[in-house]
Parts: structure tokens; C-alpha cells; sequence
């Protein structure tokens, strides 16, 4: 937030028009950019993506809302078509756009491309199927690497699994025989006998598996870790 104020407050108001819709809408440049006023109407703002030709009607409610109306309310010399426009009516082109940007960016010091505002757009909303419908996206793995290169990924350093085996051994023996959970382990093979004696390999679903109260997900998550075992000890 902090390096997209700083080059915004470097950017002349039709530049500052283009990032303030691109972060909104979270889509590509070349797609805001052809914005026309006459894509908006029914409530919504109405995209055909370039790359994927996926159409999207982003509702204008809120700070797009906010934002819309700004623009419409600024007088101009000449009003055109486009809804990004330079005050004399010439829309804002992608050269056009990128060079001042650069010159923005500069300015202020920071190092980020215009094309990384679609990226924020899929983190700011704290919901990865919020993200994956205003972006376009066809799967949710699309979105989720948008996440992971913006945000990066969390992993587990080496030998990280002593404490959480601990966490799911005191989990399971503090775990009541008349919890779902324990019924499942119970009468499904010899899970349980086996899962105790492989807690270090196996700490992380096994935890998960013993905590959950949901006897879907336990029945689900048990029959991996069988087969995970299996792998790591043999029949």
C-alpha cells in the first residue's frame, strides 16, 4: 500500500485514474485501458478480456463506485468514449501509460510494474474465490500462484515435525473414546496402532486428523495417511 500511494502521489490524474481502476478491478492494462463509458450500464462495469476473452461485470458499488464518479465529475476540454482520457479527450495508450509510469515510479523511488497491480488486487481481497472470479481466472491454481508470487510461499525448515508429533500425541491421548474422530481410527483397520507408532512421520495430518470434530474430513484425511504409512513401512 505504502509503494502504490508513493507513486501515485508522483502521477499525473490520468495515470492515477488508470491505477486506481486497475487495482479495483484487478485487471490487465490493456484491458483497462479500452475501458469505454459506455461499458458501464445495468450496474456494472462490463470487461471482455483481451488474453482469455472471458467477460466479466464488475459491480460498481463501493470505491469503484467512488472512483467512476470521480472521473466523470472532473471537467474536461473534451469528453471521449474511453473512460481513462487525458483532459483533451486522447485516451491513455499503453506507451503512454508505461512511460509515465516509469517517470512515476522513479519519482518515488520504488520498484514495482503497473502489471503487478492485477497481483495486489488478488491478495487485497483476503479470498482466494473472490480473487479467482474478478481476475477471470479458469482454475483456482492460477490464483493461488498469483498469491504465492506476491505474498511468497511458508514451508517448513528441517526436522520441523518433533514438536508438532508431540502436539498430535497429546492430542490423541487426551482425545475422549466417544469422539467421532476416535471411533473412525478405531474400527478402520489397525490405523491407530500404526499411526501412534509413525506419529514423527506422519505429526502434521495425523494432528489434523485427531482435532478435527468433522466426521467427513477425518474419514477423508484417514485415507491418505493409511497409504502414506503403508508406503513408509510396508504391508
Amino acid at each position: 500500500d505504502a509503494e502504490f500511494r508513493a507513486v501515485w502521489e508522483q502521477a499525473g490524474q490520468t495515470l492515477r485514474d488508470a491505477m486506481d481502476m486497475a487495482l479495483l478491478t484487478g485487471q490487465r492494462p490493456a484491458d483497462v485501458l479500452k475501458i469505454q463509458r459506455a461499458d458501464i450500464h445495468d450496474g456494472a462495469l462490463w470487461i471482455v478480456q483481451n488474453k482469455t476473452g472471458a467477460k466479466r461485470g464488475i459491480e460498481v458499488t463501493g470505491e469503484l463506485a467512488a472512483l467512476i464518479e470521480r472521473i466523470n465529475a472532473r471537467p474536461r476540454l473534451r469528453l471521449s468514449a474511453w473512460l481513462i482520457q487525458d483532459d483533451g479527450g486522447q485516451p491513455l495508450g499503453t506507451f503512454a501509460m508505461r512511460s509515465r509510469f516509469d517517470k512515476a515510479r522513479q519519482a518515488a523511488g520504488v520498484d514495482f510494474q503497473f502489471r503487478d497491480l492485477r497481483a495486489k488486487a488478488a491478495t487485497d481481497t483476503g479470498d482466494l474465490a473472490h480473487s479467482q472470479k474478478l481476475l477471470g481466472h479458469r482454475n483456482r491454481e492460477m490464483t493461488e500462484q498469483y498469491v504465492r508470487q506476491r505474498v511468497g510461499e511458508r514451508v517448513q525448515p528441517l526436522r520441523w515435525f518433533s514438536s508438532a508429533a508431540k502436539n498430535a500425541e497429546h492430542a490423541l491421548i487426551k482425545l475422549e473414546p466417544q469422539h467421532p474422530g476416535f471411533a473412525v481410527l478405531s474400527k478402520t483397520t489397525d490405523f491407530a496402532p500404526r499411526a501412534l507408532r509413525t506419529l514423527r512421520a506422519n505429526a502434521l495430518a495425523l494432528s489434523f486428523c485427531v482435532a478435527s470434530s468433522s466426521l467427513p474430513s477425518v474419514q477423508r484425511l484417514h485415507q491418505y495417511p493409511t497409504a502414506s504409512l503403508r508406503n513408509r513401512q510396508g504391508e
